[in-house]
């Protein structure tokens, strides 16, 4: 399975404005209008969704929106996504052009496009994956997946992931049992937070050297604290004595959270079982992982590193580090004053 999209550039990025272009002589140099690209933009979103092809199953409609090149074998895969890019290049080349900039090098591109270097990994590649609580097919609430459709167009549907390919298995084991889990408690699944219930997302974070880090979300609702500690260590047992004692998680944690997102500051991860940090290693250098820096949605690769040569492509993920430092001893990676992991 390969990367789930290619590059994509804004259409903001790629033209110039409206005024620079009103200025230059003899040339039809219209824009699209907002309300065009907004309705180009609208079907395109639509399509991603995948909640409009008729005869798909649910698992391919989850797929069609997290991994849309998947029905293509893997070489078919690196070409369209190198085709989207050379068209990117085109756009950008002839809008310098317009703008009376010689652009063009060889091949009639701005700059050289070399091929995509495979990934010597295609399957189970994510080493974070964020699984949400919802209705699922069946109707069942207590659903943990991922989502097919949106909120706005209210046809949400939680689909379980247990088939997709770029997901671990370890972080579908941790799931199924996360979702038996809160099949089992009496307390009702947190949907919308104005009608109630409390358990919300689990996030599943694993290494290379098999440490597994969860982390529950949770909504207290009007739960006293006497309740919020029986529901924690109901948790607790489940994972360690339980049937979730097979996922052997390195770190369980516990977040409870009254809004979408929640810092560490607003309110504390409580950790719960086993270590606080989990540890990942790459090319003799060790990343100590913590629970509120997720640095990467992917495995690294050589180019994720600091002075290091290689072909293959690395991702910082969502959330690239503000500040890489080196102090003779030990690389530190920071988001902010208050998000810091450190390579040791």
């Amino acid at each position: 399975m390969a990367l789930s999209c290619a590059l994509r550039l804004p259409h903001w990025y790629l033209r110039p404005s409206s005024k620079l272009l009103s200025s230059l002589p003899s040339r039809d140099f219209s824009l699209p209008t907002e309300k065009t690209t907004a309705a180009n933009w609208k079907e395109k979103k639509k399509a991603r969704e995948g909640c409009s092809l008729p005869g798909s199953s649910w698992e391919e409609r989850l797929a069609n929106v997290v991994t849309p090149l998947w029905r293509l074998p893997y070489p078919e895969q690196l070409q369209v996504k190198y085709e989207n890019q050379r068209k990117i290049l085109q756009t950008l080349t002839s809008h310098l052009e317009e703008l009376g900039i010689d652009a063009q090098k060889l091949g009639g591109l701005c700059c050289p496009l070399r091929p995509v270097v495979p990934s010597p990994v295609v399957s189970g590649y994510r080493n974070k994956s964020t699984f949400s609580v919802n209705q699922g097919p069946d109707g069942n609430p207590k659903t943990v997946g991922l989502y097919v459709g949106t909120g706005r167009a209210r046809n949400i549907v939680c689909v379980k992931a247990d088939h997709m390919e770029n997901i671990p298995p370890k972080h579908k084991q941790v799931a199924q049992c996360y979702e038996e889990f809160i099949r089992r408690s009496p307390l009702d699944p947190c949907i919308l937070f104005h009608e109630g219930g409390h358990w919300r997302e689990l996030v599943v974070r694993t290494t290379s050297r098999g440490h597994t880090m969860a982390i529950v979300t949770f909504h207290p609702q009007e739960l006293g604290q006497e309740a919020l500690v029986t529901q924690k260590a109901l948790l607790k047992e489940f994972f360690t004595c339980g049937p979730g004692a097979v996922c052997a998680l390195t770190s369980l944690y516990f977040q409870e959270s009254t809004m979408t997102r929640c810092s560490h500051e607003q309110s504390p991860f409580q950790l719960l079982h086993g270590e606080p940090h989990i540890f990942e290693e790459l090319l003799s250098l060790k990343f100590r992982i913590s629970r509120c820096l997720f640095p990467s949605k992917h495995r690294w690769s050589r180019s994720s590193v600091p002075g290091s040569q290689g072909a293959e492509p690395g991702w910082w993920g969502h959330h690239p580090p503000r500040h890489l430092l080196w102090n003779g001893h030990n690389w530190s990676i920071s988001g902010s004053p208050s998000l810091q992991d450190n390579w040791y």
